[in-house]
This record gives structure tokens, sequence and C-alpha cells, in this order.
């Protein structure tokens, strides 16, 4: 949903599954044009709409995947699911004035997909063990997926939240 500067209501919209969906965190961009909703949901048919980059059409079959959807204007024009066979939460979403998209959460899932980011970024392309790793994912403004890594070690990784530096 999306309200103007005197709070009136401008856009609003249902989204889900047969299953447990939940909505954690919303941002918007610079321009406050473009809104990003992440969450989590273990339903196996969530809408999904394939934009110009990475798309996941699915969930992976594990206990519960994360969801990324962008609207414009009210439109959905981009909403994937991501993750793997364990227990996949995001906690938080970001998007910086280029128009990046960040997300972090975290992860039972021991072979998400990865990507080694240009230019010398952090990157643990495998799972650190534990109970759980921290994930952090970076999309461009065309949704392609330009940065995905794990970070945690042998025991349990939590991420509380993310702050995108403008």
């Amino acid at each position: 949903m999306q309200f103007d500067l005197a709070c009136n209501l401008i856009w609003s919209t249902y989204y889900g599954g047969s299953g447990m969906d939940s909505g954690n965190e919303i941002a918007t961009d610079a321009l406050g044009v473009n809104v990003y909703v992440t969450g989590d949901s273990d339903s196996p048919n969530l809408t999904t709409v394939n934009s110009a980059g990475f798309y996941q059409a699915a969930n992976a079959g594990g206990t519960s995947d994360i969801f990324i959807l962008g609207f414009n204007a009210g439109a959905l024009n981009w909403a994937t699911y991501y993750g793997g066979m364990g227990y996949d939460l995001a906690q938080d979403i970001g998007v910086d004035k280029a128009g990046n998209i960040f997300v972090a959460g975290g992860t039972s899932s021991t072979a998400l997909t990865t990507q080694s980011p240009p230019g010398g970024t952090y990157f643990q392309g495998t799972y650190g063990g534990g109970i759980g790793d921290i994930f952090i994912l970076e999309f461009n403004p065309s949704t392609s997926l330009i940065w995905g890594t794990y970070y945690g070690g042998a025991f349990e990784d939590n991420p509380f939240g993310l702050h995108v530096n403008g």
C-alpha cells in the first residue's frame, strides 16, 4: 500500500497464497515511486512475475522461502521466490539511490543461489554450518541478481536489520 504526504491512501493490495505468508519489510526507492516488499512464505502458489532479471518461479520445497515484490504505481511488476530446501526468512529490504535492491535474512538452506560480486566485495559462496547463516542479496533496478552471499560460521547467525547508505 502507498500513502501520499497527507496520509491519503493511493493504492493497496493483497498478496499471498494458500499457506502462511508474512510480509516483513517495505522500502521505497529515492523517488517514492517503486515500492518493494519482502517476507517469507510456505505457500507453493504465490503469484510470480518474471522480470528481465533473476527469477525463481516456485517455492524450492523447504520449510519456507522468501518472496520479494516490486510495485510501481500499484502495479505488481516483480514477484519472485528466493530460497532453498531449508528455512529461509527475509528480515529487511532497502533501496540505494541508484535503485539497487538489497535483502538480508536468515537461512538454514545449504544450497542458495549465490553470486560473486564484481569488484572484490565480500563473498561466501557456501553455507557456514550450524543452525543458520545470514544471507545478503543485491539486485539491480532491472531485478537481476548482482550479488548473493552467505555470511556465517559454525553457530547460529541472524541479521537484525539492514541499512542501505544513500
